[in-house]
């Protein structure tokens, strides 16, 4: 993120753009493109591309704005690469995604194994007596120990 960054504080879409309700038009506008607008005084046609000198998609300062057309603005700006990715993680880039869905994966199974494991190791609390093979031979070996310790008389 560049310094002089002005971020945009509501609604973002998944690309982390701002989205902004236009009362001209009524219709829902990308904020930087509404600020352009207004700061300019002129309508932005569909052609017409505003580039992000900063590579902050959330950022509404116009001094970080470039107006291109949609050809400059691949062939001049991102001649040979993908969208910026400022932090590391693009919802555009496919290997960030395909970080992120592995991680999430990992989290999820996680959880699963954590729910597993909760659920068996309480089920003796709420008056289930059905434990898994590894929680039962657990409860055996304990009631074994503790008999070594304290023989019946």
């Amino acid at each position: 993120m560049h310094r002089d960054c002005v971020i945009f504080t509501g609604r973002t879409d998944a690309e982390g753009y701002g989205r902004q309700w236009d009362r001209a038009t009524a219709r829902t506008k990308y904020a930087h493109r509404l600020a352009f607008e207004r700061a300019h005084g002129v309508q932005l046609t569909r052609e017409q591309v505003l580039h992000h000198v900063c590579h902050t998609p959330a950022c509404v300062n116009v001094e970080h704005l470039v107006l291109t057309t949609r050809w400059e603005h691949r062939s001049v700006y991102h001649k040979g690469q993908g969208p910026a990715c400022p932090h590391g993680v693009s919802p555009r880039c496919l290997a960030c995604q395909r970080a992120v869905n592995a991680a999430r994966q990992l989290a999820f199974k996680a959880r699963q194994r954590q729910a597993e494991r909760c659920q068996q190791c309480l089920a003796p609390r709420y008056g289930s007596h059905r434990l898994c093979r590894e929680h039962r031979e657990r409860e055996n070996a304990r009631a074994r120990r503790l008999r070594r310790r304290h023989p019946p008389d």
